[in-house]
């Protein structure tokens, strides 16, 4: 038979040579095809089948009204939330990075406990009435005009849609009422000899860097006596962690959601910062012969992403022996409330810091102690973390304090750069830690907690 005794009608419709037989007319077709002398047929049914240009897949883009089609894959907050590109672990060690839902086990691993529904808190009667009575209350100067909310919710929707200088944009608006007496300073690594670590834990905590931060200034805020003990050898890797400011009590982490930036990254990092903060007066306060309270030692951060602002309590339980951080307050930037709320929350903290808390730093400072002997220059290793911790690069917000840092904080962090911190042996710091715990860790002979010096 002739090939072109075939019906070719019904091969054309087929979507290859091969799936064409369907019919006894074409299975007789195909034993036909079988002879010797059907070559090319024998040839086109050996051809692998290959798909109809008629049959290309195609996405559609409109759908009947009332359906919902499924995703792709299935999504969470942290793939919307996350760059792609920055792995939550380092590749080569293992360590647990800020941004990863799973550093806070790292924290509590260390003795730092995430608190988001102030549950212990509330469980300290001294903290909570402070909290309520002090910096939750209304304050008694009139409040921002209505033009003024509302050009700041608008700075702050601008913000949050851009990836400009958000730190700038926050800390420069009505939002951040800081009282000019004290001091600013941001974006530069603090040292790790004061954070709780845990030895049987493998991982220390990341040594802090917190976008901005508020402490006391040199020469406003000190006698010439008690700035003698704030930058001295021995006391300046406590008392000024931060470049541009003294005993911080108030830091700062913004993220942009823009650049891929998240709260959760920034409580996780203002979690190390708080904890140094609290910290560092209980050091000073030790030194004075002294223990430091909850109340005494307190301090907080601000954790905002130009849309929603949290605000945390950072202190120490000498019942639990174990840090906390306590999220008290939050609000909303894009109502006029709620930013109003914001303005109080950080006039009132700035207020009790100028006042209550700086008076009880400088009562300790009269009983402060100096110890004899020789200093050892300890600087080169401040800022590493303990164990297999490390130092974070935080790529979002690049622009914090490059944009906003005053010049103030610059020129004294430059007149102290000659003398950098040091501090004597081992034996005169690790009393700080020694009454310090890890609940569920086994027991030290001196202490679960210990600082790398």
């Amino acid at each position: 038979m002739a090939i072109a005794d075939i019906n070719t009608t019904q091969l054309s419709r087929k979507r290859s040579f091969h799936h064409a037989f369907d019919s006894e007319l074409d299975r007789e077709a195909e034993s036909k095809c079988q002879r010797p002398g059907s070559l090319v047929l024998n040839w086109l049914q050996s051809l692998p089948p290959v798909r109809s240009l008629r049959n290309i897949p195609c996405l559609v883009l409109q759908q009947p009204l009332g359906t919902i089609s499924p995703p792709c894959r299935s999504e969470t907050i942290d793939d919307m939330s996350e760059d792609p590109s920055k792995s939550q672990r380092s590749a080569s060690t293992g360590i647990i990075k800020t941004q990863s839902y799973e550093y806070s086990s790292v924290l509590e691993g260390n003795g730092v406990i995430l608190d988001p529904t102030n549950k212990e808190l509330r469980k300290n009667h001294d903290l909570r009435i402070f909290i309520q009575n002090t910096i939750l209350r209304r304050r008694n100067s009139p409040p921002l005009d209505q033009e003024t909310l509302e050009d700041n919710v608008e700075r702050m929707a601008k913000a949050a849609s851009g990836t400009e200088a958000i730190v700038t944009e926050f800390v420069s608006s009505d939002l951040f009422p800081v009282n000019r007496e004290l001091a600013r300073g941001g974006n530069s690594p603090w040292p790790t000899v004061a954070l709780p670590r845990n030895p049987d834990y493998p991982q220390g905590i990341a040594a802090p860097k917190p976008d901005y931060h508020i402490g006391y200034a040199s020469k406003r805020n000190f006698t010439p006596l008690e700035l003698g003990l704030v930058t001295h050898p021995f006391t300046k890797t406590y008392m000024q962690p931060g470049k541009g400011t003294i005993l911080p009590f108030l830091v700062v982490e913004l993220k942009s959601a823009a650049t891929g930036g998240n709260l959760r990254h920034a409580e996780h990092q203002a979690a190390g910062s708080g904890t140094a903060s609290v910290a560092n007066v209980m050091w000073v306060f030790e030194q004075a012969g002294l223990t430091a309270t909850p109340l005494e030692s307190l301090a907080f951060s601000v954790q905002t992403d130009s849309r929603y602002t949290a605000f945390c309590a950072h202190w120490y339980s000498p019942t639990d022996k174990v840090f906390y951080m306590s999220e008290f307050e939050s609000a909303s930037l894009r109502s006029t409330v709620g930013v109003q709320r914001c303005h109080d929350i950080v006039k009132n903290i700035a207020q009790w810091g100028t006042s209550t808390r700086q008076l009880r730093i400088k009562e300790a400072l009269k009983t402060f102690k100096i110890p004899d002997g020789p200093i050892l220059d300890v600087q080169s290793n401040t800022t590493e973390s303990q164990g297999p911790a490390y130092e974070e690069e935080d790529n979002n917000d690049r622009d914090i304090v490059q944009a906003s840092q005053l010049r103030s904080a610059r020129a004294s962090s430059a007149k102290s750069s000659h003398s950098r911190g040091r501090r004597t042996s081992r034996s005169l710091t690790s009393s700080f830690t020694s009454g310090m715990s890890v609940s569920k860790a086994p027991k030290a002979k001196k202490s679960s907690f210990r600082s790398r010096h």
